[in-house]
């Protein structure tokens, strides 16, 4: 089935959807689901790729004046879980029920714990992804 994914609020103002029917209440927060999108649930590395950049970057060190950053930030792409497309930020997830946000290795940990996998993200500091369900989040 086709939705719209906006309305005229009024003009030239435009706000998301709403959820068609039977899809407008979040399972796990209860809050009202707004259309998005669209959204690519595909991978969006190539890791041979990545790791072509990383060698490349490793020889040529004295052209780059930021090495470190680059190689940072390319290793953090390298390692992240593939074929999931959404990442998850602990400070925004703890402070909906105003709690103090636990270190990452915690969190990393508590996932682990329960058979799934976690990794960080280059979206985000301290953001992660994982291959937990959503309800799986609830854990936290």
């Amino acid at each position: 089935s086709l939705y719209p994914l906006g309305k005229e609020q009024r003009e030239n103002v435009y706000q998301a959807a709403n959820a068609p029917i039977g899809y407008s209440m979040c399972p796990i927060c209860s809050s009202n689901c707004k259309i998005g999108g669209p959204v690519w649930s595909d991978s969006i590395h190539n890791f041979d790729f990545i790791s072509l950049c990383i060698k490349e970057v490793k020889a040529n060190k004295s052209i780059y004046g930021t090495f470190r950053r680059i190689e940072g930030l390319l290793s953090v792409i390298g390692e992240e879980l593939p074929d999931t497309p959404f990442y998850y930020v602990p400070d925004d997830m703890f402070s909906v029920i105003r709690s103090s946000t636990p270190p990452s290795l915690e969190l990393h940990s508590a996932f682990a714990h329960l058979g799934y996998l976690t990794s960080y993200t280059h979206c985000k500091k301290n953001a992660f992804k994982t291959n937990a369900p959503s309800k799986g989040k609830n854990v936290l």
